[in-house]
């Protein structure tokens, strides 16, 4: 995961994550620096095996790929590397951890973290050597992953999922404070 490695020592990455750890040290609620992203890369991990051995499971797997309009959405680079999971591995990590670096910046004042995280993230990106197929995907990603994804098993879909899934709602002290619903709020450890 060679560029993984690029991001997490790129100086823009690194001043974005002190920012936001810093800006939360006082918060009541979860936290969205390093800890919280790399169990969102993790899990996200985790959901993409599972669809990639579900896949491997399948006797006709060749023929649903094949028929898989999910995939589609994707772009090219990404599409044609789906089911390689060292590829996908490196996008799902790459994702997470950039999906919430639009926190803490000069652009939240007008715009949500999600809408400035593609401004934030492209030039990391673009530096860190990923194609502009896989970029676009990347920043869509970030840009819908507080929005319940059409398709579950799209990058999208993978994010939003993790992210939801990373928190630990069960041993939280914020837990009666928290205006999350007693159904979205995780009571049990999933991944």
């Amino acid at each position: 995961m060679d560029r993984v490695d690029k991001i997490i020592n790129d100086p823009s990455f690194v001043k974005r994550i002190y920012e936001i750890e810093a800006g939360e040290t006082e918060r009541e609620f979860c936290g969205h620096g390093m800890d919280h992203i790399l169990s969102v890369a993790r899990i996200s991990y985790e959901l993409y095996l599972e669809l990639y051995i579900d896949w491997l499971d399948n006797e006709w797997h060749h023929t649903d790929m094949v028929k898989d309009e999910s995939i589609v959405e994707l772009n090219d680079d990404i599409e044609r590397n789906f089911w390689k999971k060292d590829y996908m591995k490196e996008i799902l990590y790459t994702t997470a951890l950039l999906h919430d670096i639009g926190r803490c910046s000069k652009y939240e004042e007008t715009m949500s973290h999600r809408e400035a995280g593609p401004i934030i993230a492209r030039p990391i990106l673009e530096r860190c050597g990923f194609s502009y197929g896989e970029i676009d995907d990347i920043l869509d990603a970030i840009k819908k992953h507080g929005t319940p994804p059409e398709d579950e098993g799209s990058l999208a879909g993978i994010l939003y999922r993790a992210d939801k899934l990373s928190r630990l709602c069960f041993s939280c002290d914020a837990q009666r404070a928290c205006d999350w619903s007693q159904e979205k709020k995780n009571s049990t450890i999933k991944y």
